[in-house]
């Protein structure tokens, strides 16, 4: 998604630009002002038929997908000519 420095687009983000903007400088404010900015993005992920963020899935874990990567055998196999840089460095042949 695509966004300019005035659209929603985190709260993450656009918290902090709330805070300086409207000179915020008390606790309570800021996060009257975050949970404010935060209803306006889930707000505009509905209208627009996106998936919340509780209702993604989640990731397959880093450690499960190296493994799943070492015994998977490649679908594609290049020829030297096309694999140049693409398989790393290769040790010298004996």
């Amino acid at each position: 998604m695509w966004t300019t420095s005035t659209s929603p687009a985190l709260p993450a983000t656009d918290c902090p630009k709330k805070l300086a903007r409207e000179g915020i400088r008390s606790q309570s404010q800021a996060i009257q002002a975050h949970e404010q900015v935060g209803k306006e993005v889930r707000g505009a992920i509905e209208r627009i038929g996106g998936t919340l963020p509780e209702h993604i899935a989640p990731a397959e874990h880093i450690k499960e997908v190296a493994k799943r990567l070492k015994t998977v055998k490649p679908k594609l196999a290049l020829d030297d000519q096309y694999a140049k840089g693409l398989r790393g460095k290769q040790r010298a042949k004996d």
